[in-house]
């Protein structure tokens, strides 16, 4: 038998592979559902308020023997947020890694390049987590039939009617959906979709723009990020859609501010050896 010997590795060959995070981490939704607000601290609080706050009115009916109107409060609750920074080993400036020639980018450039993707994609998870485990805000189908509580297939269910008691249901209405990547493809072959799309073309071709006019929904996107599952075993596939079976509403505001109404938003500090640039954080 030979000695086993370890071999050479192409840094260029480990580069693109390196590079592969950056792949999968196309098509995330997280920034879109929770976009992020810049706190000026690690640690920091936010302004929370309760829907009771803007839908209360006064009682503006005056009593004839001089009695006075119903005040309204607007008080807000202080929640606090932890913008944590994520790292490598060692400190690496970015900046100076930026110019160097590419393909032939420095370890660091692609460490740092493949650590961005990561926390991107966690961000998105932890995004899905928020949402989906909202108490009283969700819903599972289930069932192959046509009913409205039935599953989105080819065959089955009725997107048009569910969305619409859903949106009956929420507090404002939602103005994003966030629909996974085989939700997406259920819905394109979906008789029920199509059999509406008269109503607004003549092609018969179901796009993300069919959708949203059909769902009276501003944006739709589809989300397609994967992150790595856990392996059982050597042949199986290691890599899942994160928003896989998932039909997501929610309002966000266009310009988010710290006093914006939003249904999440991700903090972030603007640290100085980001070059100035951006980082998720920790929401």
């Amino acid at each position: 038998m030979p000695k086993k010997e370890n071999g050479y590795v192409d840094p260029l060959l480990s580069g693109f592979a390196a590079d592969y995070a950056s792949v999968f981490s196309q098509g995330l939704v997280g920034s879109i559902l929770a976009p992020p607000i810049e706190v000026d601290k690690p640690d920091a609080q936010y302004a929370y308020f309760g829907k009771d706050v803007y839908a209360d009115l006064p009682n503006t009916e005056l009593a004839h023997n001089g009695g006075k109107p119903d005040r309204v409060g607007g008080r807000g609750v202080k929640k606090p947020v932890n913008a944590i920074d994520h790292g490598l080993d060692s400190a690496i400036d970015v900046r100076d890694a930026s110019f160097e020639d590419v393909p032939f980018a420095p370890a660091e450039r692609r460490a740092v390049r493949g650590l961005v993707s990561r926390l991107a994609l966690a961000h998105d998870r932890r995004v899905k987590d928020i949402f989906t485990n909202e108490t009283g805000r969700n819903e599972s189908l289930s069932g192959s039939g046509t009913g409205v509580d039935n599953q989105w297939s080819g065959s089955g269910g009725d997107p048009i009617k569910k969305v619409e008691g859903r949106k009956s249901n929420m507090d404002i209405d939602p103005n994003v959906m966030v629909i996974g990547r085989n939700v997406w493809q259920a819905l394109k072959s979906n008789p029920k979709i199509i059999s509406r799309l008269g109503d607004v073309q003549t092609t018969k071709v179901v796009t993300i723009e069919t959708l949203s006019a059909l769902f009276d929904i501003e944006r739709v996107v589809v989300a397609r990020g994967q992150i790595g599952k856990k392996r059982q075993n050597k042949s199986a596939s290691s890599l899942g859609y994160i928003w896989d079976d998932l039909c997501v509403m929610a309002y966000v505001e266009k310009e988010l501010s710290d006093e914006s109404l939003t249904a999440a938003a991700t903090f972030y500090v603007r640290y100085p050896e980001a070059g100035g640039e951006m980082w998720l954080v920790r929401s």
